[in-house]
């Protein structure tokens, strides 16, 4: 067993403390998992042929969405395959891409529609997984971790004060049903996704990801350079996308708590 101090900062003036104590998980890389990394070396192929893939898979099921609509500005529309990818020529407009940062939308039946961004710096994609959520019942909310390679094992945490803690190494299911940690990824890129069923508005409530690769490590920057993107959803929309903190170090990246029902956001790194 392993007692792991965290003292989670979610702003300048509020800091909340707990004990997680968690046995030491040993794992092999799934079907599914082994699947992926062959796909991401093919996408690395296409890449140098001047080919750009993006992939598209359901954030709590973590399969393929197939016959989802693309539309890249200054690009084109394009509909995901069985894998659940699109690719297009690095070019916008006939031209190469050099330092470009895409408007996109994803739609499908079913899902909710959101809008995002397709960062490609000369020729090269910042990040080409995008894990989407279906239609969520009113009131429901779920939270998506997608990254790259590196490190293997990201892990979300949501934390009610005084309540439960979801996360891989603590609880996957709250007792009462209300929060549940829908996929767990330990093979890099995700998803790691937790769904919000109910909220308390007198509670308080906390999200962040821990690097547990790198757990140990208080120099470690592998976080701030895994490409990690958070994508809320609520109410049937893409309420915010938020990005790791680059060039800092740190293995515990604090987003956002709830305070009196209303969502206070952080975007912090820090060490436990």
């Amino acid at each position: 067993m392993r007692s792991t101090l965290l003292s989670i900062c979610t702003g300048l003036l509020t800091c909340y403390a707990f004990i997680s104590n968690a046995q030491e998980i040993k794992y092999s890389p799934s079907e599914a998992a082994m699947k992926k990394s062959a796909g991401e070396m093919s996408d690395a192929w296409d890449e140098l042929d001047g080919i750009i893939t993006l992939r598209f898979e359901d954030a709590a099921e973590g399969t393929p969405i197939e016959g989802a609509q693309v539309k890249i500005a200054g690009v084109g529309t394009f509909s995901t395959d069985e894998e659940g990818k699109v690719q297009f020529p690095a070019e916008k407009d006939g031209e190469p891409m050099e330092d470009e940062t895409l408007p996109a939308k994803f739609s499908a039946p079913g899902y909710i529609t959101a809008k995002f961004m397709v960062r490609v710096t000369y020729g090269t994609i910042f990040q080409n997984h995008f894990s989407m959520s279906k239609e969520l019942p009113l009131g429901h909310m779920r939270v998506v971790l997608d990254w790259g390679n590196k490190p293997n094992d990201l892990d979300a945490h949501f934390i009610k004060e005084d309540g439960y803690h979801i996360s891989f190494q603590d609880t996957r299911v709250a007792e009462d049903g209300s929060v549940v940690l829908d996929r767990d990824a330990k093979n890099g890129n995700g998803p790691e996704t937790i769904t919000i069923m109910d909220i308390d508005p007198s509670a308080t409530y906390y999200y962040f990801v821990h690097d547990f690769s790198n757990k140990f490590k208080k120099t470690s920057d592998a976080l701030s350079k895994s490409r990690g993107t958070v994508r809320v959803f609520n109410e049937n929309q893409l309420l915010q996308t938020l990005e790791v903190p680059t060039g800092q170090i740190g293995n515990t990246w604090v987003l956002f708590r709830i305070v009196d029902g209303e969502i206070v956001w952080a975007n912090q790194l820090m060490n436990n």
